[in-house]
């Protein structure tokens, strides 16, 4: 007789069936798998324990409660359970009903759109293909870098490195965010522009390689001596005009610069005083190879004699009429070595000298003419470039003087010759505020004339540059001369003069010189001496770089030991300068 199944557990093993049958239809799983399950788990537990051990299971797993949302339907209801049966598990295939949603319809996906006709690429000159993406400096993953620095663009390979590392694996290449987070690419902050340290400076005319710089100056003015003469002194107003030009080469090598310069000066209840002026001077330089070159300086100057200068002295009651014209013009070749540290430089000098003829109060003529004359010498200088800022230098020349005229008015023979030494340098102390060139020396001149004392003494040349702010300038110059003279039983006048310059810019387009000037001149054997004071005052005021609007105020006094020639004179004028 056979063993009686309890009924109870026959309805275990019917809910057990069941629950596998309906898991597998929901997962989409095939049956034999769940029955292997099935049976597995029957083997491991029991049946009386299958029952016991799959009812809260069910009850607690979501995907047998026929949760909205789930996939798989509800289990079958238990004996004594209060729970309604659930539907019956459809979704088969071709079935529009989704089994979690209870009969209604599942949601059809949604067609992509596709165009009809191809889509043609963007035209770049309209609209320019986007900029690469770019990582920021300081986003998670990348590696510390400066944040001035530009970032590179975002590469397939960095993406990969940068989601390894989000996944704690270890990078293999540079790690940089992904390509959704970036910033557009870096660009250099624009540099600021440059101050220009003289912006009413004129620009020029470009001519080919050579820059031109033309000017013109018109103005008018007050003289109260315009003769500079010690009695019967007359002022009067004048009007002056002058012009010039300065030529400046733009070569990598070689060089050319010249300066002209042009004026006239018409006194108008005096024209015995209007006079002309000018000076020029042009400067070349041949580099034949980087340590040599030649070079060639020609120069021309036109002025005139005051009739009350010690000079043009006329004993009685006659006076010179007018002003008698001063040309001098001359050249200086020459060239130069360089070894080293070591500069040698020859150079050969020529200069004319010529004196116009002066017409007397009485209408009779002074042949001043016959001062005429010539100096031809030679200079050597030999430098060694300690720094470079500091270049001490030994200069020597030689020269020779010669007159067109054996004697002169006084019966004196003026030819000479001279020999002048110096020692001295070149220094820059400290860039562009300390600067100048600065010498000593001795000079010595022996006259044709036995009568005429040989000249003689020590000298000092140069000038120094300070500049103690951008908006100030001090200039001290110094300088001696061996001066030739028509005063009777005198070989020569030596003249000795300082000057100190000041400038100061009170605006960018405003700036106030003063210049001051003190001169000695001796007599050499003669007890005279002259000693001249000059004092001056500029002020410029640029409304453009084309227009400057200039008021100059002059004094000067002259003091000699001969009474009849001093004088006092004061200056006054008021012009504008027009300047390219």
């Amino acid at each position: 007789m056979p063993f009686p199944i309890p009924s109870t557990d026959l309805r275990a093993g019917l809910r057990l069936l069941a629950a596998v049958f309906g898991f597998a239809a929901l997962a989409g799983l095939p049956s034999c798998a769940w029955g292997q399950a099935a049976q597995d788990a029957q083997g491991q537990t029991g049946a009386r324990g299958d029952a016991a051990g799959l009812r809260p299971s069910l009850r607690s797993d979501p995907r047998a409660t026929g949760l909205r949302g789930t996939t798989n339907a509800a289990a079958p209801a238990l004996p004594g359970d209060d729970a309604a049966p659930a539907p019956p598990a459809t979704g088969a295939a071709g079935d529009s009903s989704d089994s979690t949603n209870y009969g209604r319809p599942r949601p059809k996906p949604p067609k992509l759109f596709t165009p009809k006709s191809p889509l043609y690429a963007p035209d770049t000159r309209v609209s320019p293909p986007l900029a690469p993406l770019m990582p920021y400096a300081t986003a998670p993953g990348t590696k510390k870098r400066n944040r001035n620095a530009p970032a590179s663009p975002v590469t397939g390979a960095d993406t990969a490195a940068a989601t390894a590392t989000e996944a704690g694996a270890e990078p293999t290449g540079p790690v940089t965010p992904p390509p959704t987070v970036s910033v557009l690419p870096w660009t250099p902050p624009p540099l600021r522009p440059r101050l220009d340290d003289k912006p009413f400076d004129p620009l020029g005319v470009d001519v080919g390689t050579l820059r031109l710089l033309p000017f013109v100056e018109l103005g008018t003015g007050y003289d109260t001596n315009p003769n500079r003469l010690s009695s019967e002194v007359k002022g009067s107003p004048y009007a002056r005009a002058a012009g010039g030009l300065d030529v400046n080469s733009q070569w990598d090598t070689h060089s050319l610069t010249a300066t002209l310069r042009g004026g006239y000066s018409d006194y108008f209840s005096f024209h015995e005083a209007d006079r002309p002026d000018a000076q020029a001077r042009a400067i070349g330089r041949v580099d034949v190879t980087r340590d040599t070159a030649l070079g060639l300086e020609t120069r021309f100057a036109l002025d005139t004699q005051q009739p009350g200068s010690q000079q043009l002295a006329i004993p009685g009651s006659t006076f010179i009429v007018g002003r008698p014209l001063i040309e001098t013009f001359g050249a200086t070749p020459g060239i130069s070595q360089t070894f080293g540290r070591v500069t040698l430089r020859l150079r050969g000098t020529f200069d004319r000298y010529q004196y116009q003829d002066a017409t007397l109060s009485n209408g009779s003529i002074l042949a001043l003419s016959e001062n005429d004359y010539n100096d031809i010498g030679i200079n050597g200088r030999a430098s060694y470039e300690l720094t470079p800022g500091f270049i001490p230098y030994v200069d020597v020349t030689g020269d020779e003087r010669l007159y067109d005229s054996l004697f002169d008015s006084s019966g004196f023979i003026r030819s000479s010759t001279g020999m002048a030494g110096k020692i001295g340098t070149t220094f820059d102390v400290t860039r562009d505020v300390l600067s100048g060139d600065l010498a000593a020396g001795y000079t010595e001149r022996h006259y044709d004339d036995p009568r005429l004392t040989n000249a003689k003494g020590p000298t000092i040349d140069g000038s120094i540059i300070w500049k103690p702010s951008a908006l100030t300038t001090a200039t001290l110059t110094t300088a001696t001369d061996f001066v030739e003279t028509t005063l009777a039983n005198s070989s020569a006048a030596i003249s000795r003069r300082v000057t100190l310059q000041l400038a100061h810019s009170f605006f960018r387009n405003f700036t106030l010189t003063g210049i001051g000037t003190f001169q000695v001149n001796n007599y050499v054997a003669q007890p005279v001496n002259e000693h001249l004071y000059t004092g001056s005052l500029l002020a410029e005021y640029s409304l453009t770089r084309d227009v400057v609007l200039r008021a100059t105020y002059r004094h000067e006094r002259f003091i000699s030991s001969q009474f009849e020639s001093n004088y006092v004179a004061d200056v006054f004028l008021l012009g504008v300068r027009l300047q390219r």
